[in-house]
């Protein structure tokens, strides 16, 4: 249950993962975090699928959500061959992404995850 919104949440969401690794506190008996730590269940999946997910890609999913993003649109993904920028170009591949590898090596992996692009 969601006690106090400053990020936009709505009170009735359901939240499928929570990345505290410190800051978390009980208060009688119910675990309070802040609010910027929790991360939506997409609508189109179920419990167990959302529960499947890696915390990486309901930051992916978060971001890109909450940025606004539609179809046509572009986004630069720095670092996309880590566990969040892969999932972002997987997630999105409906845009235009412009990739900008860091290392050499990532660069054989970009082109093996983001083939679509």
């Amino acid at each position: 249950m969601l006690m106090n919104s400053r990020w936009g949440m709505k009170y009735s969401e359901t939240f499928t993962s929570m990345f505290v690794p410190k800051g978390m506190w009980v208060t009688g008996g119910i675990p309070t975090v802040e609010e910027k730590v929790l991360a939506s269940k997409p609508k189109n999946l179920s419990f167990a699928e959302a529960a499947s997910l890696p915390v990486a890609v309901e930051i992916a999913y978060g971001g890109l959500e909450s940025a606004g993003l539609s179809t046509g649109k572009s986004l630069l993904v720095l670092g996309g061959a880590g566990g969040v920028g892969s999932f972002i170009i997987q997630v999105y591949a409906a845009a235009t992404i412009f990739l900008v590898p860091f290392l050499e090596r990532k660069g054989n992996f970009l082109r093996y995850v983001a083939h679509h692009i």
